[in-house]
């Protein structure tokens, strides 16, 4: 993969200069997620350090597909570049492109790029190759824009006025895309803008329709959560599969018990527990056959849902793990990949470990090993020390252990710590991640005692 460059950045806003890393050559096989920032318009957008402004640096941009034979260059017109320094910059960013690549895989459109006369005309030939709406990735641009406009509010009645104006556009896939900017920055330790995201949110939860309607959704769901823990808890350690199809019965016409339920319990629902059911159905009054046999169909639906997305995200985890395995430089293709590595993508990591070594195959355990500790090596890079830290005391062996880490360590964070501390409980509680969320209010009220708070 071509690597960054190094370019000096004047910032629009303060004029101060800065440097930054810039993407000029982008190969969808070896740089996926420069791809995916590409798309989403956020290639080569830097903050600068002094003021916190962004901005994106105008730079000539080589795209570059092999399995779709396409090759597109674009050189932005404000740089005012004359065409023969174009055709200049675009051969020698061609060179470096090529050299990487092996001479017998050389083909015709290599030698001649498409051009895009804008960024959005660019984007939309990788979106046509790729059999993409670019309609789709506009909305999510747009989507964008709108989360940028809410961060440079400089006030609570800012954000209420910008709620007002775009009330019908606060969405689900928009909370999604703002949860998901606000995991970003805690992974890049940008702690105070992970932390503006965080009251965004808030605000917006109580200010906008579609929040209020969230909100009283997520008091339904959780009130029917706390009814079926409670349902389940009575019958005991002994539970059988008459008891869960007396439950569902009870809930039959209730769509958010059936959802939480299906939720709690998806392991119960197994072939056995549905020809019960069918034979339950058969033997239940006539009137009463059809809000059962509702109810059956229903958590079918439900836990093939459930059982989609797991293998869909289990399946993205072991495509992964192969891509690594297959790099020639794996070290820089996680550290290129790293929003990838979640839990799922370390239980498969581990389970093939383990399998590995059950099978006594010392080749295929060995391989593995080193792409755990290149994984872990790189996740700790990305980390702030602050949130290394953290790491650390989560995965403490016991809570005396993390006491002692905290009493011993935090005084050298200072109050950042808590700031950090916050940030990534505010994350995992929006996530639902109650125990980690739990175990965060520990550490942050030890990390307080230990700071002299």
């Amino acid at each position: 993969m071509v690597k960054p460059i190094q370019q000096t950045i004047r910032c629009p806003a303060c004029g101060q200069s800065y440097n930054g890393e810039i993407r000029t050559i982008i190969d969808a096989a070896q740089d996926p997620q420069g791809k995916q920032m590409l798309i989403a318009g956020q290639l080569n957008v830097q903050q600068c350090p002094h003021c916190g402004a962004t901005t994106r640096a105008a730079a000539p941009i080589l795209y570059h597909d092999a399995d779709k034979e396409l090759l597109i260059s674009f050189v932005p017109m404000e740089l005012n570049m004359p065409r023969e320094e174009q055709d200049r910059v675009i051969g020698a960013m061609l060179n470096d492109l090529t050299a990487s690549i092996p001479k017998e895989q050389f083909r015709a459109y290599m030698f001649k790029p498409r051009s895009a006369l804008t960024m959005q005309g660019l984007v939309n030939q990788i979106l046509e190759a790729d059999g993409i709406d670019p309609q789709k990735v506009e909305e999510q641009r747009k989507r964008l824009q709108l989360v940028q406009m809410f961060l440079d509010a400089s006030s609570v009645e800012a954000i209420q006025a910008l709620v007002k104006e775009f009330d019908e556009q606060i969405d689900e896939t928009f909370f999604q895309t703002l949860s998901m900017f606000g995991q970003r920055m805690v992974e890049e330790g940008q702690v105070q803008i992970a932390q503006r995201v965080a009251a965004i949110q808030q605000i917006l939860l109580s200010e906008t329709t579609y929040g209020k309607g969230l909100q009283e959704e997520m008091a339904r769901s959780e009130a029917a959560l706390k009814e079926l823990t409670a349902d389940i808890q009575a019958l005991g350690e002994n539970i059988t599969r008459d008891d869960m199809i007396d439950i569902v019965t009870r809930y039959a016409d209730s769509e958010v018990h059936l959802q939480a339920l299906a939720s709690l319990a998806r392991p119960a629902f197994d072939e056995q527990f549905f020809q019960e059911f069918t034979a339950r159905i058969a033997q239940a009054p006539t009137d009463e056959r059809d809000r059962l046999q509702a109810a059956f169909d229903r958590l079918q639906e439900l836990v093939q849902m459930i059982d989609q997305q797991q293998q869909a995200i289990a399946q993205r985890a072991v495509q992964f793990l192969q891509a690594i395995a297959n790099s020639p430089n794996p070290d820089e293709f996680i550290r290129q990949n790293l929003h990838l590595v979640d839990d799922t993508f370390m239980s498969i990591l581990h389970a093939n470990i383990e399998h590995a070594l059950k099978e006594q195959n010392a080749q295929a355990f060995g391989m593995l090993k080193q792409v755990e500790e290149k994984v872990t090596s790189a996740l700790r890079e990305q980390m702030q020390p602050e949130l290394r830290f953290i790491n650390d005391v989560l995965n403490a062996q016991s809570q005396e252990e993390a006491t002692q880490m905290i009493a011993e360590q935090a005084p050298q964070f200072g109050e950042g710590l808590l700031e950090m501390i916050d940030a990534v409980y505010n994350m995992f509680a929006q996530q639902g991640n109650a125990e980690v969320a739990g175990r965060l209010q520990f550490i942050r009220q030890e990390a307080q005692r230990a700071l002299g708070q």
